[in-house]
């Protein structure tokens, strides 16, 4: 199946990327949104806000995020504050951080609160190791000069298949 990256947000101060698979009408970004925004709407917009502000005023910050990759890769999940008073389940959304400009989304979902490591949620851990991949072969296309990361965004070759994801082997 292919997919490629493509803008869903765009200000002066960043650029929020999202996988877009092409038999899909919609980016990941926009699945995550329409799938949880009646089961919990607080933790979607409280994520569309976030997103929205990084792009138009604060840009890429490092506290909006929480890493759920080894170091040599950048997956992180964005964070976003549990609804108590509500009692809605919890949402992660996770991302590829390029940069302080640039993450490229990847999906998400809900996370089962009654189990704690990330291992422990297959659907979500699913996503973050496809992510690591997908960084993998990102950074080899920037060093074989097939990506660049300007000021204006990503330029260059982001065309993918996700079997030449999930082939990639990671140390």
């Amino acid at each position: 199946m292919k997919f490629s990256i493509i803008i869903v947000k765009k200000g002066k101060k960043g650029i929020i990327y999202s996988l877009k698979y092409n038999q899909n009408d919609y980016s990941e970004y926009d699945n995550f949104i329409y799938q949880y925004r009646d089961i919990n709407p607080s933790g979607v917009q409280t994520i569309d806000i976030l997103l929205h502000k990084m792009v138009n005023k604060f840009g890429i910050r490092e506290n909006s995020f929480k890493r759920e990759s080894p170091p040599d890769y950048r997956v992180y999940r964005i964070l976003n504050d549990r609804d108590e008073e509500k009692k809605l389940p919890l949402l992660r959304l996770y991302c590829i951080k390029l940069s302080n400009l640039a993450i490229i989304i990847g999906g998400g979902g809900i996370k089962d609160e009654s189990k704690h490591k990330l291992i422990e949620n297959p659907e979500l851990n699913d996503i973050c190791n496809f992510l690591i991949k997908l960084d993998k072969i990102i950074d080899d296309r920037i060093k074989n000069k097939e990506i660049f990361i300007k000021d204006d965004g990503l330029i260059g070759n982001l065309e993918f298949d996700t079997e030449e994801v999930k082939n990639i082997i990671i140390d």
